[in-house]
């Protein structure tokens, strides 16, 4: 039938993409290669916190460690020491929150119909960013859990304070993520989209063939050329963040931040990209 076909074209349309990724990775430097460290990091990281909290300690909400270890092998080493302050900090708010209306109310039922949507408006808080999710979280573990007692949810402040430090520790000491080289090949594919533009209008001009057709796909490579310009600017802003607190930058000089030599073209591909009006 069409529809398996189909399901199979795109099943072998997707093995191919696994494999050229994977061989990707195994012979050099890339997105891929970043992508599976990033994986076997956060793997590590895991496996670390559960052996110490888990095995070795035997905590009672063990769980924890490991699982906040590996949120926060995050994309930087900045992002991983933010998050993880703002995710400590949402987590122990909502863990409070229900442990105190668990004690103070009859049954844990009432308790989550009381103190859940509180602890959802408090996980709005600015200052929370996208982590104010997990003051939910820790709330449900609460309320979903066994008996509510002070010390259960001091435990598990415990454990999510050491999961979180052995995912930072992690990602800033095994082979902490640099994106410089991203930002390079950024700036290079912006710049030989904007050559590639211009010298296809000057050979048209030259040639005398212009026409409605021709004008179009130009036009179209240069709303490209607007995106591609974007994606560098981000990719600067990744350079950047990615060598801050980061131990592997501070080894190397020859790592440094993206700096006016990085700007500068940005510039220039800015005005090329988008000119001003009139």
């Amino acid at each position: 039938m069409d529809w398996a076909r189909r399901a199979t074209e795109a099943v072998r349309r997707d093995g191919r993409a696994v494999r050229r990724a994977v061989r990707r990775a195994w012979l050099g430097p890339g997105l891929e290669r970043d992508l599976a460290v990033q994986a076997g990091k956060a793997a590590l990281a895991a496996c670390m916190a559960w052996a110490v909290a888990g095995w070795w300690l035997k905590a009672p909400m063990a769980f924890v460690a490991p699982w906040v270890a590996v949120v926060l092998v995050e994309s930087t080493v900045y992002r991983s020491i933010a998050h993880g302050l703002q995710q400590l900090a949402a987590f122990a708010m909502g863990t409070a929150a229900a442990t105190a209306g668990a004690l103070a109310l009859d049954g844990k039922m009432t308790a989550m119909a009381l103190v859940l949507p509180v602890v959802l408006l408090l996980a709005q808080w600015q200052r929370l960013g996208a982590q104010g999710v997990y003051a939910a979280t820790g709330a449900l573990f609460v309320l979903t859990g066994g008996q509510p007692s002070l010390a259960s949810s001091a435990a598990r402040l415990m454990e999510a304070v050491f999961g979180a430090v052995v995912g930072i520790v992690v990602n800033a000491l095994i082979r902490p993520p640099v994106y410089l080289r991203d930002t390079r090949a950024a700036l290079e594919e912006a710049a030989r989209e904007a050559r590639a533009i211009l010298e296809a209008v000057a050979d048209g001009l030259a040639a005398g063939e212009w026409d409605p057709h021709a004008a179009g796909e130009r036009h179209e490579r240069a709303l490209r050329l607007a995106r591609l310009v974007d994606q560098a600017r981000s990719a600067i802003g990744w350079g950047r963040e990615s060598m801050r607190v980061n131990p592997r930058g501070r080894r190397s000089q020859a790592l440094s931040p993206p700096g006016q030599a990085y700007d500068d073209p940005l510039a220039v591909l800015d005005h090329v990209a988008v000119p001003p009006p009139g």
